[in-house]
């Protein structure tokens, strides 16, 4: 039985990371704009993270972030329900989210700027999930954006 569900969260967590392939400037936008269609992206994003392999999770956490910036609340939401999610989360972003692998520079630009707006969103966030907010600000502000050539 073990096994069965081994493979099934591999196959998911393939079947996921195309589909974040495929529709990468949709799930921008709809986190920037549709907040009517948010929750089954928001659920996409942490059910991917929770299933993730070691390359799907470096992929799902700047969309993570990014979710975090403009409907903080909706994610925040996914992280209090599935707490291990977020312990796991905050373990890998300096390693998932603010290293430059591409060894672009535009990339490094772009990481150091959603720092920045990661950081205003959840300092600013005065919503149900204070405490999620304020653990995920503390991780962020330390780490710097490293960039492996």
């Amino acid at each position: 039985m073990l096994c069965g569900t081994a493979a099934v969260a591999d196959e998911l967590a393939e079947v996921n990371g195309e589909w974040l392939h495929r529709h990468e400037a949709e799930i921008v936008d709809l986190l920037q704009h549709d907040e009517t269609s948010v929750v089954p992206v928001i659920n996409l994003l942490g059910n991917t993270w929770a299933v993730r392999d070691g390359a799907l999770g470096g992929e799902v956490s700047p969309y993570i972030a990014e979710a975090l910036v403009h409907q903080p609340e909706s994610m925040l939401a996914w992280f209090a329900a599935h707490r291990p999610e977020l312990d796991a989360w905050l373990a890998r972003v300096p390693d998932s989210l603010f290293t430059n692998y591409s060894g672009r520079s535009a990339y490094a630009e772009y990481l150091a700027d959603l720092k920045a707006r990661l950081l205003a969103s959840l300092e600013g966030y005065r919503g149900e999930h204070q405490a999620e907010a304020a653990r995920i600000a503390d991780v962020i502000a330390v780490v710097e954006v490293r960039e492996i050539r």
